[in-house]
């Protein structure tokens, strides 16, 4: 007598894992916009820890200065003069959103154009929201900065 016609436990189980890991790649690949506004909100706030290093480095004050224009930017620079805003000449590094560096995101709104530091790396303000978006607006992150200094993605 023949048995029954069917498939393994073992076999099930295979096509069961090979189809999550297929649901697992299409999921991460739907949604490359969040991607990209999550990994520029992380490098915002390494830019604001290396401001606040330029800033010890230098032994003067230092910062970021934000945009809104077109899809946003910012720029590290340096205050030696101590005036409460970017030095001309004194930009250490630009980031500027909806180009090939961060295509899909844009800035949106901050709450101040420049954060600044002094020598000791503290905020000379109380800080900053910062709100990154993708292009159609669907999907934010925001940044704070800190009185302290420190920045933090919400």
């Amino acid at each position: 007598m023949r048995g029954l016609a069917g498939f393994t436990l073992i076999e099930l189980l295979i096509v069961l894992a090979i189809t999550g890991v297929l649901v697992a790649i299409a999921a991460v690949s739907i949604h490359p916009d969040r991607m990209a506004v999550n990994q520029a909100a992380t490098g915002l706030v390494n830019s604001v820890a290396q401001a606040r290093f330029e800033a010890l480095k230098e032994n003067t004050n230092a910062g970021i200065q934000f945009s809104t224009s077109g899809s946003g930017s910012y720029t590290i620079c340096l205050d030696q003069n101590l005036d409460g805003a970017c030095d001309s000449g004194s930009n250490i590094a630009t980031v500027t959103f909806g180009t090939r560096e961060h295509p899909k995101v844009e800035l949106t709104n901050a709450t101040s154009a420049t954060v600044m530091f002094d020598r000791r790396g503290v905020a000379l303000s109380s800080g900053a929201v910062v709100t990154l978006s993708n292009p159609s607006g669907s999907y934010t992150r925001n940044v704070a900065i800190l009185a302290t200094g420190k920045a933090e993605v919400q």
